[in-house]
């Protein structure tokens, strides 16, 4: 995973912990257009969702990803 993208899910982390959770969205969306394979940026977004039922589907993708998570 390159810097920028770490650099990304860090921001959209501390979004998240602000209560900033569209701004959050804002950041991870584009990294999964990118790559939709990436595990962590699935996790972050199914905390950033405030419906239960896109945060079950981000959910599976991570266990999708990371079947032991």
């Amino acid at each position: 995973m390159s810097e920028p993208v770490q650099e990304q899910l860090k921001q959209a982390y501390e979004l998240i912990r602000a209560q900033k959770r569209k701004e959050a969205i804002a950041l991870l969306l584009p990294i999964l257009r990118v790559d939709e394979d990436n595990a962590n940026a699935w996790w972050l977004l199914a905390n950033a969702l405030g419906d239960p039922n896109d945060a079950r589907e981000a959910l599976q993708n991570v266990l999708r990803l990371r079947p032991d998570h």
